[in-house]
């Protein structure tokens, strides 16, 4: 019998977490059943508020196009909400069993889950502001004849896309320091080669720009009134 011992307390425990296992099946069965509510809810007030059309506008359709993910911009959203919610279901199924090996675990990915869901929000939401400013600062630089606006334009993206993702990353912790000096390194070296191609290259179309719009009301009174400096 004494060969028996180690099946039997073998069994004992497996007794003992049978009520747990239990636990644990019907929270991931309530969570995957929650999920899809959630993606078909979200998904039909997506299509009725119209936001694949704002997408459009935005350039986010585009923007997954070149991600090589030819997917409705609704969809898209739907689903990655979706397979959160069930990796949250995930997570919590797996806090049910009470062992102290998965606890932990679990402990430190619910504390990161709420930060990734602002990292990307933040991303996302850096992305359409840039994509927003970047065409206001264009049609702006356009109708007041600046030189090199699309250049602008795209700078201006650029050092709001890097300010996003490096906030991004700096909500789910990752290399803060490393992250906040890499940032700090790229924004003043864009600044200096924005200065400097202005500095530089663009001496003569600067002149131009202001011999133009600085001068013309003088050039044209003179050109009204030819003897007014007599």
């Amino acid at each position: 019998m004494r060969y028996l011992a180690p099946f039997q307390d073998l069994m004992q425990e497996l007794w003992a977490l049978l009520p747990n296992l239990f636990a644990m099946v019907v929270i991931l069965g309530v969570g995957i059943a929650l999920s899809l509510i959630l993606r078909s809810v979200l998904l039909r007030f997506l299509r009725r508020t119209r936001f694949d059309e704002f997408a459009y506008r935005a350039g986010i359709v585009s923007a997954l196009f070149k991600a090589n993910l030819q997917t409705i911009p609704s969809s898209f959203v739907a689903n990655l909400f979706y397979g959160l919610s069930l990796l949250l279901s995930f997570l919590l199924a797996l806090s049910a069993l009470n062992l102290e090996s998965t606890s932990n675990v679990v402990e430190k990915l619910v504390t990161f889950f709420p930060n990734l869901i602002v990292a990307i929000l933040v991303i996302v939401a850096g992305y359409l502001v840039c994509k927003f400013v970047g065409r206001s600062v264009l049609l702006t630089a356009v109708n007041a004849e600046v030189p090199a606006a699309r250049l602008i334009s795209y700078a201006v993206q650029t050092l709001i896309m890097l300010f996003a993702i490096a906030v991004g990353l700096e909500q789910i912790g990752f290399a803060r320091t490393t992250i906040v000096a890499a940032f700090s390194i790229l924004f003043g070296g864009l600044v200096l080669a924005l200065a400097l191609a202005f500095g530089l290259g663009g001496r003569d179309l600067a002149r131009e720009f202001l011999e133009r719009h600085m001068r013309r009301p003088n050039d044209s009174y003179s050109e009204r009134y030819p003897f007014s400096h007599l």
